[in-house]
């Protein structure tokens, strides 16, 4: 499989040093990486340059991710979502096909869903 290179990935993660770690895996894979630590600031991301896509916690301080992934949506319609659960009951995307990796995040893992969605 060909990694999709440079792809602009959006990271929506309230958990700091969770969402560096994020940031790391993915620059490390040759990818641009935005980190978002709440839904307004992910929205002026998306507003301010379209992104390939996106990976967000679901479980975000007040917010959730399901909530914060259609503001996006509405934003820029097509943008795959890639959500993060570190609850093992968390229900899945907000459309069937969006996966949800567990927590804490395995880097290959991610890095091997994200080349998985971006080249679908």
């Amino acid at each position: 499989m060909e990694q999709v290179s440079r792809a602009r990935i959006l990271v929506v993660e309230d958990d700091a040093a969770v969402g560096r770690f994020i940031i790391r895996v993915l620059e490390a894979a040759g990818y641009e990486a935005v980190l978002a630590s709440e839904s307004e600031a992910a929205a002026s991301a998306v507003r301010e340059r379209a992104v390939d896509l996106v990976v967000s916690d679901i479980v975000l301080g007040t917010r959730d991710g399901h909530d914060v992934a259609e503001e996006l949506r509405a934003i820029q319609p097509e943008v795959k979502i890639v959500f993060m659960s570190g609850y093992g009951a968390s229900r899945y995307g907000s459309l069937p096909d969006d996966p949800v990796l567990p927590k804490p995040i395995d880097a290959a893992q991610l890095v091997a869903r994200i080349e998985q969605e971006l080249t679908d």
